[in-house]
């Protein structure tokens, strides 16, 4: 039986980040962020996708990565969804706990919302990488 492979900072750490990040931003009271969201109420909306966007990507990036523990880009596509709303869900419970914030299930749509469009964007950068790798290859077995 194989051991278990050491967890790579390289690939975790954006993640761990961003999500002190996120958790630091969802801790403050609401009257941090109640005068621009009733100058655009689009604006609570946008701040949701916003800032779970690039834990999408890191995700995505890290389960990836050689290190990372995934290789296959369709299957992790699901797993970060899952892993985003699964880390939506509690960010949206943790802000419960905070008095003058709510949770609110529309948020955390929002959230899973931009956990995918941030893992998308990863798929596209490796799909990008992969045809560009191959058509460089290409290039060079046709100058031989």
């Amino acid at each position: 039986m194989r051991g278990a492979r050491p967890i790579s900072w390289r690939a975790w750490g954006p993640v761990l980040i961003w999500l002190a990040v996120i958790w630091t931003v969802n801790s403050l009271p609401r009257q941090a962020f109640s005068e621009g969201i009733r100058k655009s109420p689009s604006a609570d909306v946008q701040a949701h996708v916003l800032l779970y966007i690039p834990l999408g990507f890191f995700l995505m990036r890290a389960l990836l990565m050689p290190g990372g523990g995934w290789r296959r880009v369709a299957g992790t596509l699901g797993l970060v969804v899952l892993l985003g709303a699964a880390l939506g869900g509690l960010d949206e419970w943790h802000k419960v706990l905070i008095p003058t914030r709510k949770g609110e299930v529309g948020d955390w749509l929002r959230d899973v919302l931009g956990v995918g469009l941030g893992a998308i964007g990863w798929a596209g950068v490796v799909w990008s990488m992969r045809r560009r790798s191959r058509g460089t290859a290409g290039d060079e077995s046709q100058r031989r």
